[in-house]
């Protein structure tokens, strides 16, 4: 769990994702998370190559297979 990012973040992220994901991408980005859960993977992925920061966009079940689940 992490706080909101800041509206700034929010922008720039709205600039490579549709906006209902743009607080979703900005708060990994800032969080420096390990993984992106999401069942929208695809409009992750095709942001991925604009990123500075990328971490591994998964499925729940993708996530939980590299846990051993």
């Amino acid at each position: 769990m992490v706080e909101d990012p800041p509206f700034e973040l929010v922008e720039e992220a709205a600039k490579m994702v549709n906006s209902k994901d743009a607080p979703i991408l900005a708060a990994a980005q800032r969080a420096r998370a390990d993984y992106l859960v999401t069942l929208d993977k695809k409009h992750f992925l095709k942001a991925r190559h604009k990123l500075e920061f990328s971490p591994p966009v998964v499925t729940p079940e993708e996530f939980l297979r590299t846990l051993g689940f």
